[in-house]
């Protein structure tokens, strides 16, 4: 059996890592929301939210081993390369600085919410919101971790009513497990599941809690309400608060002395 080259082994194991770890993030970056996700078992290439979570979390602990192992034995030729390159560092003073400026500047604008780190931001949560059509959303965020008594409390259900739903669709239903746990010993998702318990989710329904608006445009929300763009500038305007189409809810909100979710109700109109 021919000997394994050690360094071509930590190298090769260091590419596909770089590589996993690129697929990962582009796919977090545009993944919807959990609350969505779980609640109607949202998959991407077979696998869900928390899988390509734990694969990118996974594929970073490994990345870092792998590199350094690479460094670790590699070490004496790249110390060799910096103490032979340590003397033109110097030469590149307008270089360094540029790459500094430009460091500085990216950690800065994201923290910050500058554009136009925030138009990319705002893009992914846009994709992210699309996956799941408004009807779709959980009207109780993370609903599927609820039992379903509890998931009555906070619906202003009747749980006896609901119950007897289960009995006559013929559902097996343990009462004290999670809807989550529920959905999937009947081969539902939580979604499907909710729509059999208490029908498809009222178009003119409220607000729900726990709908991630804070991070939301008013463009943005008024198209997955169904409400014209300048309609909804008119309601937060006449609430005193200071809009633009591009404007998070969370920063409307925080102009006028509202909670994103208020905000959003306002947008809406109930």
């Amino acid at each position: 059996m021919k000997k394994i080259n050690l360094r071509a082994f930590v190298s090769l194991s260091l590419l596909f890592w770089t590589a996993a770890l690129l697929m990962n993030g582009v796919v977090l970056y545009i993944a919807p929301p959990g609350r969505d996700a779980h609640w109607v078992n949202w998959t991407f290439w077979g696998l869900s939210k928390d899988q390509w979570g734990a694969l990118h979390t996974i594929g970073g602990f490994l990345f870092v081993v792998f590199a350094l192992w690479h460094i670790a034995l590699n070490w004496r030729p790249m110390l060799a390369y910096v103490e032979a390159k340590a003397g033109s560092a110097t030469s590149h003073k307008a270089e360094l600085s540029l790459a500094a400026l430009v460091f500085a500047a990216v950690t800065a604008g994201s923290a910050l919410d500058w554009p136009p780190f925030r138009q990319v931001m705002d893009y992914g949560e846009s994709v992210k919101e699309g996956w799941i059509p408004a009807a779709q959303k959980p009207e109780v965020a993370h609903g599927e971790l609820l039992r379903l008594e509890d998931l009555c409390s906070r619906l202003g259900r009747d749980y006896k009513e609901t119950m007897a739903v289960v009995s006559a669709a013929g559902l097996k239903i343990e009462e004290d497990k999670t809807l989550q746990y529920n959905a999937d010993r009947n081969g539902l998702s939580p979604a499907e599941l909710y729509e059999k318990l208490f029908g498809a989710k009222k178009a003119g329904a409220g607000v729900a809690e726990g709908g991630g608006y804070g991070k939301k445009t008013v463009k943005g929300l008024s198209e997955e309400f169904s409400v014209p763009l300048q309609t909804a500038l008119e309601r937060l305007k006449a609430a005193g608060c200071e809009t633009a189409a591009d404007s998070t809810l969370r920063q409307v909100a925080a102009s006028c002395g509202l909670t994103p979710m208020e905000a959003a109700a306002l947008i809406k109109g109930s």
